[in-house]
């Protein structure tokens, strides 16, 4: 025991002798100066940086058959997607919403202008695009000319090419336009000399949306839109500008009939029914041509260049609450009303009397008249529905 205990001291010693032979200091691996190699995370180099704002314009969908199926992006019409006439459905589960750019400049602006909130995001798109379309389950109209940017978000859907110059008997079932009857005629707005002739006429009721239908004329044009300018959200407020312009206004119930005299320049309006309208003058009026249809998502349609000019009737044939038919009279007017703030219902309201010149509001079923031209504009809101041709013994 003792000679191991005096081997342990000796070893001890002599580790304490070559410390001091060394200089007192113990050798220590000095820290790495070098920047460490950056990790790889899945095929990309991870940093601590900011990322960069993504590029707007995505990846061009493919097209089969005809379809192509799109999800959240930016695509330039012409170079990612090709240009043509749409139906455009929302997968089921998404609220996908749509904004078209007339131009990629029209974009350029929207995504460099202020959006930090809602409001200003709101903003920027009615000052820069075209229209918007916002779809849950359900189907809208897009034409897509070359130069267009649509971007989409919060969702994904199908776009289906379709054209608007092949027209088809196979969508009137269900419709309540009496195409065989050339005197047929229903809620809209005429004007003498443009889309009906002058004469002497006769009116009568064959069917009401509600209890009666309204007849109203005006000496002219401007009476007329001194009327459809005025705020008419009740019905007290509508009776009030009815009467401040109009050179004339009765309600008629079924089997009622009215005469009156048109001269060039009046303006002639029917609301909430149909009926027959027949000329007192002899005047020839060729009505052999076939009444066509085609059906009619929500959208816009630029007559002219997606509808050609012509009188339709256009019969609602899918709303939830009510469908809102409006025609511009030209584009400047139809940008002056999408330019405008409409959050509200009643934003969306006043902007439509302040420039539209048309507007109708029909619930499934039911009809109203479009006396369409070139350069017009029709807005199509909340549903669907059949357009035909009415080649009717009043048409112009």
């Amino acid at each position: 025991m003792k000679k191991l205990l005096t081997l342990a001291l000796v070893l001890l010693v002599l580790l304490a002798l070559t410390a001091c032979d060394s200089g007192g200091e113990v050798a220590l691996t000095p820290a790495s100066t070098s920047t460490p190699e950056p990790t790889a995370t899945n095929g990309s180099v991870s940093e601590d940086v900011p990322e960069s704002t993504p590029e707007p314009i995505h990846d061009a969908p493919t097209m089969q058959n005809g379809s192509i199926a799109v999800t959240e992006g930016t695509f330039i019409i012409g170079a990612d997607i090709r240009e043509s006439q749409y139906i455009v459905t929302s997968d089921e589960g998404n609220a996908m919403r749509i904004i078209v750019f007339e131009s990629e400049q029209d974009f350029d602006n929207f995504y460099n202008a202020n959006r930090s909130t809602f409001g200003t995001e709101r903003t920027a798109i009615e000052q820069n695009a075209l229209f918007t379309l916002r779809l849950e389950e359900e189907s809208a109209f897009l034409s897509l000319r070359s130069g267009f940017v649509i971007m989409i978000t919060g969702g994904s859907g199908v776009l289906e090419e379709m054209s608007l110059d092949t027209f088809t008997r196979d969508v009137i079932s269900g419709s309540v336009w009496d195409s065989s009857n050339p005197s047929t005629i229903g809620t809209g707005v005429f004007f003498v000399g443009v889309d009906l002739e002058d004469g002497q006429y006769v009116f009568t009721v064959t069917d009401t949306n509600f209890m009666a239908m309204s007849l109203v004329i005006f000496e002219s044009k401007d009476d007329y839109l001194e009327y459809f300018r005025q705020s008419r959200g009740t019905h007290g407020e509508e009776t009030e500008a009815i009467e401040a312009n109009a050179r004339e206004s009765m309600q008629l119930f079924e089997g009622n009939s009215h005469s009156f005299d048109l001269s060039i320049g009046n303006v002639l309006m029917f609301s909430d029914g149909i009926g027959n309208l027949e000329a007192q003058n002899d005047v020839a009026v060729d009505t052999s041509g076939v009444s066509n249809a085609i059906y009619l998502y929500s959208g816009i349609y630029f007559v002219g260049d997606d509808i050609n000019a012509g009188n339709y009737a256009f019969t609602s044939m899918e709303t939830g609450f009510g469908m809102r038919v409006v025609v511009f009279e030209n584009k400047n007017n139809y940008l002056d009303y999408f330019r405008t703030g409409r959050s509200t219902h009643g934003e969306e309201r006043t902007a439509i009397e302040k420039n539209a010149l048309t507007s109708f509001y029909i619930h499934e079923g039911q009809i109203c008249i479009l006396n369409l031209r070139d350069g017009m504009v029709l807005l199509l809101k909340n549903g669907s529905g059949i357009l035909e041709t009415a080649n009717q013994s009043w048409a112009r």
